[in-house]
């Protein structure tokens, strides 16, 4: 009998959980809430002063066209978005704004290659990019 858990929820799962275990404030489910736009993130994850928002995939796959204009529109009004697609990626984000996000570059990436591993670049670069912010 094939699982009903999808790829995606396999990734984002462990990461809730995660959240949770690290003692963030509010985590909010946003896929088909009533008078949510298409293409917000999966995911909102409140922290004290700080707030994440999460496009969860499963491994490989890329937002679409609606998600990525989403994305991108609340990155212009200064909101942090990041498309996890690992459940080592999207803990290392977490830790990342609990901790605090106000390091310079060269920081962030040996932060974040200490938790990942150094194949994980594209966090590295959805995390200099919260470093923009």
């Amino acid at each position: 009998m094939p699982s009903s858990v999808t790829s995606e929820a396999k990734v984002r799962d462990p990461v809730c959980e995660y959240f949770k275990d690290i003692g963030g404030v509010l985590h909010v489910r946003n896929v088909f809430r009533q008078g949510m736009k298409v293409g917000f993130p999966d995911d909102t994850f409140y922290f004290d002063f700080r707030t994440l928002h999460i496009e969860f995939k499963a491994p490989g796959k890329k937002p679409n066209r609606k998600q990525q204009h989403m994305i991108a529109t609340l990155r212009d009004a200064g909101h942090m978005v990041l498309v996890i697609d690992n459940i080592e990626e999207g803990k290392a984000a977490l830790d990342l704004v609990w901790e605090g996000y106000d390091m310079g570059a060269p920081t962030l990436e040996k932060h974040v290659c200490g938790r990942v591993g150094t194949k994980y670049r594209a966090l590295v670069e959805n995390c200099q990019k919260i470093v923009e912010w």
